[in-house]
């Protein structure tokens, strides 16, 4: 009896050992990938002010203002996830946002008009979602903006390709605007994409994905130069 509790506690003292040095891995390799950023954009890392753990990277590209965040959060029994957004400063002040459609609906068309009653969307207007993307309902509040944009194909062959499916058979999307801010958010551990264990593991893919956003910011920049 005495053996099998020393052999109990002694696994016990391996697995605090084991993981304490994954945990002491991961710091190191998320400080390495986000100095690496840092001076792949001749930028300064800091720390986000009222955000433990958390930092942030502004930088300019191709005359574009962008800013990355990696973002700690701690969620029960202090299980911590990591975040990623890389986002930009829009001119317009547009909303565009994805959301799982509900799965009582059928829809048999190639492209078909979203039928959502929603405060993002403009009175009287629809929202024509390509058929990539039709397993989402789409909320905005610049209705012909947003068809305009999503008629592009460029812009949702760039969506079709942050499109997931989560471990409980979910459609995810990364990528969404907010009042005027365009966002790409890297996932931790979850099979999503973008990974964060990509940028962890090639820290110089973030240039691609600045440059994947970068088609979709220029062409706001042209539906918002019609109004002026």
């Amino acid at each position: 009896m005495n053996s099998l509790i020393i052999f109990i506690v002694l696994g016990i003292l391996v697995a605090i050992i084991f993981l304490s040095r994954g945990a002491s891995d991961l710091q190191s390799k998320r400080k390495e990938y986000l100095e690496g950023i840092a001076r792949i954009f001749e930028a300064e890392l800091k720390e986000i002010e009222g955000a433990e753990n958390s930092f942030h990277i502004e930088f300019k590209y191709k005359d574009v203002d962008f800013v990355y965040e990696d973002l700690e959060d701690k969620g029960v029994e202090d299980n911590v996830v990591y975040r990623g957004f890389l986002k930009a400063k829009l001119p317009i002040n547009l909303t565009l946002s994805f959301t799982e459609k509900s799965r009582g609906k059928i829809r048999a068309k190639m492209d078909t008009l979203s039928d959502l009653s929603s405060p993002w969307t403009e009175e009287g207007q629809h929202i024509i979602v390509p058929k990539v993307l039709e397993k989402f309902s789409v909320y905005t509040n610049m209705a012909q903006k947003a068809n305009d944009l999503l008629a592009d194909e460029q812009v949702f062959k760039e969506l079709a390709r942050y499109q997931s499916v989560d471990s409980r058979g979910h459609p995810v999307m990364s990528w969404d605007i907010r009042g005027g801010v365009i966002s790409l958010r890297f996932h931790f551990g979850s099979g999503l994409k973008p990974s964060l264990m990509e940028l962890h593991g090639d820290v110089g893919v973030i240039e691609d994905y600045v440059q994947r956003l970068l088609i979709i910011i220029n062409k706001i920049k042209i539906l918002a130069e019609k109004d002026n």
